[in-house]
């Protein structure tokens, strides 16, 4: 989470669509348009949730 309270997207290893090892330690995906090359930081994107946080 951020200071706001917004959570926070950090990236698990390569990205390439073949590696699904990546998605061992996922929590959700985020919808980002394949034309996208680089997020800047802060950037609002839509999520798939893919567990629910342990509190």
């Amino acid at each position: 989470m951020d200071q706001q309270g917004a959570p926070l997207a950090t990236p698990c290893g390569d990205q390439s669509s073949a590696r699904l090892a990546s998605l061992q330690g996922a929590d959700l995906l985020l919808e980002v348009d394949a034309a996208t090359t680089e997020l800047p930081a802060g950037a609002a994107v839509m999520a798939q949730l893919l567990r629910l946080p342990v509190l």
